[in-house]
């Protein structure tokens, strides 16, 4: 999804920071990893994420648009809005950039065992980004809270789920997989580290 997108304070409607993006979900997912881990670029968002929490932040998208007038409009909103979380107040992006062969190179290399254990040390202590995420529905465009199922939620989603058939069930239009595709399929996937 392309576009511009929000986010808000709930607790103080006038912080607000305006971004735009090519794939505002993985943007998100960004800005989420960044805030978790005491990075994020906004030391004034960082320092509002860790005084009242994500549950205070709401991401909507403002407006869907096409790539080349995407800085055009995500500067109108910029202009508009003010933002309180906002370092920069003129829009920008990376489109294009390219790096250089050296630096391709460099990101290539693989990392020495000492090196992967001061990463793992790093780390230790610190949550997933994406802990507690249950999903992001872009149709509500709020970023909803996983909260453990109670029993009577799960009977519930059980009974809601029984007689109902299948999508796929009985259909004859759909191609068949060859004996070699379930064989791989059956076997144990890798884990990509």
């Amino acid at each position: 999804m392309v576009g511009v997108y929000i986010i808000k304070s709930t607790i103080k409607p006038n912080r607000v920071y305006v971004g735009s993006s090519i794939n505002i979900i993985k943007r998100w997912k960004n800005h989420l990893s960044s805030l978790r881990y005491n990075k994020h670029k906004s030391k004034k968002l960082q320092n509002h994420y860790n005084k009242y929490g994500l549950e205070d932040l709401q991401f909507s998208i403002i407006l869907e648009c096409e790539i080349d007038i995407l800085i055009k409009n995500e500067q109108y909103y910029l202009d508009l809005y003010c933002p309180y979380f906002n370092t920069c107040k003129i829009a920008g992006n990376i489109l294009g950039y390219k790096h250089s062969k050296d630096t391709r190179a460099k990101m290539k290399k693989p990392k020495s065992e000492e090196h992967k254990k001061k990463l793992s040390e790093i780390r230790q202590g610190c949550i997933p980004w994406n802990k507690g995420i249950k999903n992001i529905v872009c149709k509500q465009l709020i970023i909803k809270i996983r909260k453990p199922r109670s029993e009577e939620h799960k009977h519930n989603i059980s009974l809601a789920r029984k007689g109902s058939v299948p999508w796929n069930k009985n259909r004859t239009d759909l191609p068949k997989h060859s004996e070699e595709t379930k064989q791989k399929m059956r076997k144990p996937k890798k884990r990509r580290i």
